[in-house]
């Protein structure tokens, strides 16, 4: 059967099946037989690649795309795939990432499908947001309404999208009377497209605290920090203490649909303000 590379979120799977595929047919393809047909000069290199001990290189690029008879849709996926899988770099690996999704958005089996609806709910800080929304005791699915309530920060658009993405992916549905409800299913996504989305989530909330500060009344916010000098193995510590401490606060505080007065965000931001220390 012909493989799909639409399916793959890893470029390394799909050279492994592809070379098992080929062994099925052929017992006589070997990694020798297609680094002669992709004109590579090492007999070995699909295998090490494949083994994750070499990367493909910009300059043998096009030789696996003809190793693997790849189309220019095809070659095109495999690409940015590619780069997607090997670079370390956050702002590239979200790039690629964009141009992954851009590419399979009309395949109705792409593999980055559920990455892309999920990178586009956690990436977006007033997804998150509506869906805390529906608990409010007042809740209308009303445009104006929404915008209204989140202090005309988003246009109706924007709420518009956020609706359809957030029933799309289960994470709202209607009641037998058509209201709208939360719905928690679990969702299977790639770790690191996860990462991406929450460094732009945090970057965004940050962004809307700073702005509290200077636009609320002081009644409607309590920003407040702490600077302390610690001993390195604490560290750990106390990311485990604000770890425990927001799920407490989730545990008692979060309220029943229907229930909800207010929609609050509470960041937490621990960082070092010096340099790494050497251990003497």
């Amino acid at each position: 059967m012909e493989l799909n590379i639409y399916q793959y979120k890893n470029y390394r799977d799909f050279l492994k099946d592809f070379y098992v595929g080929k062994k099925k047919i052929n017992p006589r393809y070997s990694y020798a037989v297609f680094s002669q047909k992709a004109a590579l000069a090492s007999p070995n290199y699909l295998k090490r690649v494949m083994d994750g001990t070499r990367n493909i290189t910009h300059n043998n690029l096009r030789n696996f795309v003809v190793g693997l008879s790849l189309g220019k849709k095809e070659a095109l996926y495999f690409e940015n795939l590619i780069q997607f899988n090997q670079t370390q770099q956050k702002e590239v690996k979200d790039f690629y990432f964009g141009e992954l999704t851009k590419i399979s958005q009309h395949k109705e089996d792409a593999a980055f499908k559920m990455d892309a609806q999920f990178y586009e709910y956690l990436s977006h800080w007033f997804y998150v947001a509506i869906h805390e929304l529906v608990n409010l005791s007042d809740f209308q699915e009303d445009l104006d309404w929404i915008c209204s309530t989140l202090k005309n920060k988003i246009t109706k658009p924007q709420a518009r999208k956020a609706l359809d993405l957030l029933i799309k992916m289960g994470l709202l549905k209607r009641t037998a009377k058509g209201k709208l409800t939360q719905v928690y299913p679990k969702l299977e996504y790639l770790q690191e497209v996860k990462s991406l989305a929450i460094q732009k989530f945090h970057q965004q909330m940050i962004d809307l605290a700073k702005e509290s500060i200077a636009h609320e009344e002081i009644l409607e916010r309590d920003p407040s920090s702490l600077t302390i000098c610690v001993k390195e193995k604490d560290y750990e510590s106390i990311k485990k203490r604000i770890e425990e401490f927001r799920d407490e606060l989730n545990s008692k505080f979060s309220c029943q649909p229907g229930e909800g007065r207010e929609v609050l965000q509470l960041n937490f931001q621990l960082f070092s303000l010096t340099t790494k220390r050497r251990t003497p």
